[in-house]
């Protein structure tokens, strides 16, 4: 459709075109019975972005809400030579980054690493770094799709996608996989001495009141960060972690104000070696670490918690500006195959969203750790947090910085 020198054109599947021209006829009758002229052409283009529209309204012959993105124009082209995995350390198996390069000769696959999600989100941001993929959290994704930052997945190239269980697909930050493939999945719990502490919390809110007495026996620790402080707390009072209402965050800054000298240190390095040393009495942890603190030191009791709490999840996304776009694809369907899968959950020891893995003989230590894989109707109370505006972030900062001026 043109006016003066603007025109738009449209690439469709050519499975498109009855519906497209159905569309297009529709068009030109009605502006024609509004006394508008147009052409078959114009009307095309009209009869196009309808079909998008419709698509996009969930207006497909299967109704809901699809996992189905368009086609890239990538299929059928070769894997690029390079590709560049930006990531956090010791997140992939050696093994399989080799296997991959065996299995597509001629691609070279490399890792570099970031040490935090601000810091990866600073180099992406900045446009420094020719990465392909990255290995964002859920509360990333929204601001980089937005932002042009994330280049849409073809879900053509991804055919292990079937292979994820329906929980860990079209979730509330990615709505339809357009850009993400959940990696690996779990949650913020606690866990404390049970051969030192007297209590036995078990919910998220009874960790918070459990500190000022584990404080006067030892080491308490929660880990740094303002969605670990201020986003856990706020979940443990009942609140909306991402609200956008001050007075929310004013409750969160007086409930903890009153236990900030009960926790001794904020730590989320060196927290896992200390508590494997039962140096940490009382302490919030990720579930990956917990899993393996468990393991290392009986006298400590990790915690799934029961009722709300926050769960989190990372994910394979590919860079809008990436070089290496078919082999970042080809990468990502071959971690999503359970045998490989398998590998990756035995090195992270994170838990998977592929359902297909799950059902393999060798994931049965895995899969039936309850701290690692978490029962579907827990892990259900359990809340993303996705900082989704600037507003929300800016309000979560001055409150942890109210926060740690009390301690």
């Amino acid at each position: 459709m043109k006016h003066g020198n603007d025109e738009i054109r449209v690439l469709a599947p050519e499975s498109m075109k009855p519906r497209m021209d159905r569309l297009a006829s529709l068009s030109r009758r009605s502006m024609k019975d509004h006394g508008l002229q147009v052409s078959r052409r114009e009307a095309l283009g009209l009869g196009a972005l309808a079909t998008m529209v419709l698509a996009g309204c969930g207006g497909g012959s299967g109704g809901g809400t699809s996992t189905k993105a368009a086609a890239s124009g990538l299929a059928g082209k070769p894997l690029e030579s390079d590709l560049l995995i930006y990531n956090f350390a010791d997140y992939v198996d050696p093994k399989d980054i080799k296997a991959f390069m065996k299995a597509n000769a001629g691609t070279t696959v490399k890792e570099t690493y970031y040490a935090s999600t601000d810091e990866m989100e600073a180099k992406v941001k900045a446009g420094g770094g020719d990465y392909d993929i990255i290995v964002p959290g859920q509360n990333s994704i929204p601001a980089l799709g937005q932002a042009g930052h994330l280049r849409e997945l073809d879900h053509s190239l991804l055919p292990n996608l079937k292979n994820l269980d329906p929980a860990w697909k079209d979730l509330d930050y990615d709505k339809g996989n357009k850009f993400s493939v959940v990696k690996n999945w779990g949650y913020t719990g606690f866990y404390y001495r049970n051969d030192v502490l007297d209590t036995q919390p078990k919910t998220l809110m009874e960790f918070f009141e459990a500190l000022p007495a584990a404080a006067a026996k030892g080491r308490t620790n929660m880990l740094e960060g303002t969605t670990l402080i201020i986003g856990n707390a706020m979940i443990a009072m009942g609140l909306n972690p991402d609200s956008e209402d001050p007075a929310d965050y004013d409750k969160a800054v007086k409930f903890l104000q009153p236990l900030a000298k009960s926790i001794k240190t904020l730590d989320a390095s060196t927290y896992q070696a200390d508590s494997e040393a039962g140096k940490i009495v009382l302490g919030q942890g990720w579930s990956t670490d917990m899993a393996k603190i468990a393991v290392a030191n009986k006298d400590v009791t990790c915690v799934a918690p029961d009722g709300p709490a926050e769960r989190w999840a990372d994910n394979w996304c590919i860079l809008a500006d990436a070089k290496a776009p078919v082999a970042a694809h080809a990468w990502i369907n071959y971690v999503l195959d359970p045998k490989v899968d398998l590998r990756e959950i035995k090195f992270t020891g994170a838990a998977t969203p592929n359902a297909k893995t799950w059902e393999l003989p060798g994931a049965q230590e895995i899969r039936d750790n309850p701290l690692v894989n978490v029962p579907s109707e827990k892990i259900q109370k359990y809340t993303f947090i996705l900082s989704p505006t600037p507003k929300v972030l800016n309000l979560r900062q001055q409150a942890y910085e109210k926060f740690r001026a009390t301690r």
